[in-house]
């Protein structure tokens, strides 16, 4: 059998984590970035950094032990949350962001193995983007999902 990476299982378990968790109702959660029309106001893209050509996972792994028939995996997916609001009000969207990264940190914290995908995930670094825009301010907030893991065989 091949040696198989967990990225694309862990991206999926966290977009299906998230579209499920009691706190990002309201939310659309999304696999990669938007459609630049979408109307959602309120937008977790998971492997998603905000920016075109810009990676959305960063990996490393090393063979584990000595028969090296697996490798143990370190990775960072990186995800975006959004919120756009209709007026210029900064406060209500940094709180309304950081609400909806709160409630993906409590669903990684939840089941830190995402449904045996991995070994553990976590939040990692993060960082908040504010910009006004013709429809009012728009909140972004990337973040990262660091994983440890095993490649399957």
């Amino acid at each position: 059998m091949a040696w198989l990476s967990t990225v694309p299982t862990a991206i999926d378990a966290l977009v299906q984590a998230f579209t499920t968790a009691p706190g990002l109702e309201g939310v659309q959660v999304q696999d990669g970035p938007a459609v630049a029309s979408q109307a959602a106001t309120r937008v977790l893209s998971v492997g998603w950094a905000g920016l075109f050509g810009e990676a959305v996972v960063d990996a490393q792994s090393a063979p584990d032990g000595l028969a090296g028939s697996r490798s143990a995996e370190e990775y960072a997916i990186r995800c975006t949350a959004a919120v756009l609001m209709g007026s210029t009000g900064v406060q209500p969207a940094r709180n309304a962001v950081y609400a909806i990264f709160s409630a993906a940190g409590a669903e990684i914290g939840r089941d830190q193995t995402l449904d045996h995908a991995v070994t553990r995930a976590y939040i990692g670094a993060h960082s908040l983007v504010p910009e006004q825009t013709d429809k009012g301010v728009q909140m972004n907030l990337v973040f990262e999902v660091n994983v440890e893991a095993f490649t399957r065989r």
